[in-house]
């Protein structure tokens, strides 16, 4: 694997703004490790500051977490740090807007004390906080995505409209068709369910199951997975980029990861389309 520099990456793309999320986040981990806590989160931040100082970066915007105030552990001290550093960046390279948010515990995310306290509770406890009196915080991913999207509002996600919705619009406003019924067949019970809520003119959005069963051919055998599951081109002879689920493909299109991709698969639906909800 050919590494490069932060500086070479920086000169080649030029980016306008960096959003630099890449840290050690595991509190355990860094109390047994302090060496990589510090070499990581404090090194790599000064690392990515000074390369978009240099390159003139529009804005950086380094992701921090309530830990880092009054910090009682290593993980916490050396994300303080990197705020430091970034407040001292801003007086060095004054076109560079340093920005730094903090996230409380992210439900999901890699690292969260959620599964542990679940796995406690499944246990019988007892849960392990710091004292009766701790005060948690806590955020969903795409309330986490949000905080970082308002910091840099012209990053805009296009909120696209299903390509079947879309037609059923068309349909029920043409003219030569306003006198009939029009039912609209999915393999995806949330799609039906969300044309459905639009109460189009004389038109219904059925999932597939059931309209076969209102005929009278019901789907023999009933299909065990998705017809578009996550993954369904992942055997092509080239690399193939695939998301599913809303804040995943958010944070996808952000990264602007996508621009060197020559496929990829973008699922609403974080099961596929939809895991058989519309087929069985």
């Amino acid at each position: 694997m050919l590494f490069r520099s932060v500086d070479t990456v920086f000169a080649d793309y030029k980016p306008a703004i960096v959003f630099h999320a890449a840290a050690h986040k595991h509190v355990p981990l860094m109390e047994d490790s302090p060496n990589e806590a510090i070499k990581n989160n404090v090194f790599g931040t000064y690392n990515v500051a000074m390369a978009a100082g240099r390159t003139g970066t529009e804005r950086m915007v380094l992701i921090s977490t309530d830990k880092a105030v009054n910090p009682t552990n290593i993980m916490g001290a050396s994300k303080r740090i990197c705020e430091m550093i970034i407040q001292g960046m801003q007086h060095r390279f004054t076109k560079t807007n340093y920005v730094a948010v903090r996230f409380g515990n992210v439900l999901g995310s890699n690292g969260s004390v959620i599964p542990l306290f679940k796995k406690q509770i499944a246990e019988g406890g007892p849960v392990t906080v710091t004292d009766k009196n701790i005060i948690r915080y806590f955020m969903t991913i795409p309330e986490a995505v949000s905080l970082v999207r308002s910091l840099q509002p012209e990053i805009l996600i296009a909120d696209i409209e299903p390509i079947l919705i879309h037609c059923a619009r068309e349909l029920a406003e043409r003219p030569d068709l306003a006198d009939g019924r029009k039912i609209i067949t999915t393999p995806c019970r949330i799609l039906a369910d969300m044309g459905n809520k639009l109460e189009l003119k004389d038109t219904h959005f059925v999932p597939w199951n059931r309209f076969l069963a209102s005929i009278g051919e019901p789907m023999e055998p009933a299909p065990d997975a998705s017809p578009i599951p996550p993954g369904f081109f992942k055997d092509l002879p080239f690399p193939v980029v695939s998301k599913s689920g809303r804040p995943a493909i958010e944070s996808y299109v952000t990264r602007n990861e996508w621009k060197d991709a020559r496929l990829i698969e973008l699922l609403y639906c974080v099961q596929g389309c939809h895991r058989g909800d519309g087929v069985r």
